[in-house]
């Protein structure tokens, strides 16, 4: 499943960086850019279409997302962190 995952995201989306001014400062921001149309999206909206089309645990999507962002699926396709499909 974790393949599954990382290749559906490969394909179509991109890891973002964005800037939010608070306070008179400006702070980074994760953010996934869609492949398609340039469109930056939250990984939060990324989140709730992916547990809608994988029907997985909410946790173990979150983590695949996390791992995904971050680079840390391994060449094996394991998570940084073991969590359960369900």
């Amino acid at each position: 499943m974790v393949r599954l995952m990382k290749e559906f995201l490969d394909y179509g989306y991109e890891p973002a960086k964005h800037f939010v001014r608070k306070g008179g400062e400006y702070h980074e921001r994760p953010m996934i850019m869609v492949k398609l149309d340039e469109e930056i999206i939250s990984p939060k909206s990324l989140f709730e279409y992916m547990k809608s089309k994988f029907n997985v645990g909410d946790e173990f999507t979150k983590q695949v997302i996390r791992d995904w962002m971050s680079g840390s699926i391994s060449e094996d396709y394991q998570l940084s962190k073991n969590v359960s499909m369900e």
